[in-house]
C-alpha cells in the first residue's frame, strides 16, 4: 500500500488514521489529523463535518507502541536465552 497523507504530503507507512464518518477513503498520519482537527473539523477532501475523539486517536498510538515494546522485549528473551543455552549448556 501506497497512501500520502493529504496534511503533510509524506507516505504512511504503519500508523494511520482513516474517518469511519467520511466516505472519501483518506488517510491520515495519527499527528497530523489531531493538528488538523484542532484548526477545522471538516474533512481536507470532501469538506464533511467529522467529529474526531482526539484521546482515542492518541490512545491507540500508544497502544501500538506498547505492543511493538512488548515484542522487541519478546525477541529478546528468546535471543539471550538461546544464546545463554549454546554458549553454556552444549
Amino acid at each position: 500500500m501506497n497512501f500520502t497523507c493529504p496534511i503533510c504530503l509524506d507516505k504512511i507507512q504503519i500508523f494511520y488514521y482513516k474517518s469511519k464518518n467520511c466516505n472519501c477513503n483518506i488517510r491520515y498520519h495519527n499527528e497530523c489529523v489531531i493538528k488538523w482537527h484542532k484548526i477545522s473539523k471538516t474533512c481536507i477532501y470532501c469538506g464533511k463535518k467529522i467529529n474526531i475523539d482526539l484521546n482515542k486517536i492518541r490512545n491507540k498510538y500508544y497502544e501500538y507502541i506498547v505492543i511493538i515494546l512488548n515484542l522487541i522485549i519478546i525477541l529478546f528473551y528468546y535471543l539471550f536465552y538461546y544464546l545463554f543455552y549454546y554458549l553454556f549448556c552444549i
